[in-house]
């Protein structure tokens, strides 16, 4: 590499690798790329390049650096397999050390603790670990804890992961997750374990690592849901990826579980559920197949009138898998609303609109028509006035003379700009009949008249 690329071979500044600008992965492929090729072979001024953008990289608080560090500097791992480039490579953390760089006393520590470059000494190593987490490398404490829980100290272990954790190191978050959810030294508590996992931290890690599905699938097998569980899980869970399977298992559980708060009479806790279920069903990148499961296990909580709302707006909506359907989402919605649901007046003022609307696929105003009789049954005056709307534009094809006649009578007896309309209508109404009827009274009396004419002429 020429040195107008940022790197020498000239021995006055032998390790330079200039990386500026370019995103952490691609970064990391270069740095990784370096060890694969340049670690076994006579480069070893690259190898130390490479490593020099690592420490840089990891006193920024790259987790993926460091656990590069610690997969390269681990000979069963690494890919650096020069005598001559480990040699080196110890040499420039020395160096880097002295100099008060904490990362590079970090990664002396992995080197005494593996051998590699130097003998084994796991005394040094927990000195330099030490010196590096008084110096507040965040990467300091977990390896610490490493040492204390292989050690047997398990209290010790807690204490330094905890500190770790407390700065969003993930390595400390993902032991102290398993130390909670295996019931490892303190007692299971998967709460606390999902808390770590999720704490902070980005969750892209996790894809990788399957550390939070392994713990879902253990929570399912165990049926450990509780309230504040499913709420922690549901509120990632269209962030994360996963095998399908564990998907449909969790959430199979937890409406399950739903449905035992609801026969308990919890409904407190039951409606923190629901409402975070609501605000799930219409995310963009929230799993397709959600929204069937609440249909499938919240049809059975008839009781409960807020998962009726939400099963009538997944039929309203047209939710992940679930297609459109008006004349459910009626059904459910009426049910909440008959349950005096706070909830479902808006819901039904929303699917009269869909009903009216070309949106859905057709224009049904008779089904609008029927949402707002639900809500002015109940006294609600704004779907009285769409009601109205609605007569005097003739929009819907009423089947009810006797509610016709009372909603315009009332309206009619009111002091407001809609008292004239409304008798104009009413009279219309009420006229229309009679006019038939004269109408077919006048037609029968002239055809009695050309029947008569044509016996006398």
């Amino acid at each position: 590499m020429s040195a107008n690329r940022g790197f020498s071979c000239r021995r006055i500044e032998p390790f330079r690798l200039d990386l500026t600008g370019l995103p952490e992965k691609e970064v990391l492929n270069i740095v990784e790329r370096c060890f694969t090729i340049f670690g076994q072979s006579f480069s070893d001024d690259l190898v130390i390049g490479a490593m020099r953008v690592l420490l840089s990289m990891v006193g920024n608080g790259s987790f993926k650096a460091m656990d590069m560090c610690r997969w390269q500097l681990d000979p069963y791992s690494t890919f650096i397999e020069s005598y001559s480039a480990r040699s080196r490579l110890f040499a420039y953390c020395k160096k880097e050390h002295e100099r008060g760089q904490q990362p590079a006393t970090l990664c002396l520590g992995l080197m005494y603790l593996n051998g590699f470059g130097v003998e084994k000494n796991p005394a040094a190593a927990f000195n330099y670990y030490k010196e590096a987490d008084d110096g507040r490398c965040i990467f300091a404490a977990a390896q610490i804890g490493l040492l204390y829980e292989k050690a047997g100290d398990n209290l010790k272990a807690i204490e330094y992961y905890k500190k770790g954790a407390d700065s969003d190191e993930m390595l400390s978050m993902n032991a102290l997750a398993n130390i909670y959810s295996k019931g490892l030294i303190v007692k299971k508590d998967y709460l606390e374990a999902y808390k770590y996992l999720l704490k902070s931290a980005p969750l892209e890690e996790y894809r990788e690592s399957n550390a939070l599905w392994d713990m879902t699938y253990e929570l399912v097998q165990e049926k450990a849901f509780s309230p504040a569980l499913i709420e922690i899980v549901l509120s990632h869970i269209s962030q994360m990826d996963a095998a399908e399977n564990v998907l449909e298992d969790f959430y199979r559980g937890a409406f399950e579980y739903c449905i035992e708060l609801a026969e308990k009479g919890e409904n407190c806790a039951l409606f923190n559920i629901l409402n975070l279920i609501r605000q799930l069903i219409d995310k963009k990148d929230t799993d397709p197949t959600f929204a069937a499961f609440v249909v499938i296990y919240f049809e059975n909580l008839a009781a409960v009138p807020f998962a009726l709302v939400i099963v009538g707006e997944i039929y309203l909506n047209g939710s992940g898998v679930v297609e459109q359907n008006l004349a459910m989402a009626f059904k459910y919605l009426k049910k909440a609303l008959d349950s005096e649901d706070l909830q479902a007046p808006h819901a039904i003022r929303k699917l009269a609109g869909e009903f009216s609307s070309s949106r859905s696929g057709y224009l049904d105003y008779s089904g609008a028509l029927m949402c707002y009789r639900l809500l002015e049954e109940k006294g609600n005056q704004e779907a009285k006035n769409a009601i109205l709307d609605m007569f005097l534009k003739n929009l819907a094809v009423n089947d009810d003379p006797e509610f016709t006649l009372r909603i315009l009578r009332e309206f009619s007896l009111e002091e407001n700009e809609n008292a004239e309309k409304a008798k104009l209508k009413l009279a219309e109404f009420v006229l229309k009949p009679l006019k038939r009827r004269n109408d077919s009274e006048l037609s029968q009396a002239s055809k009695k008249m050309r029947n008569l004419i044509n016996k006398n002429f």
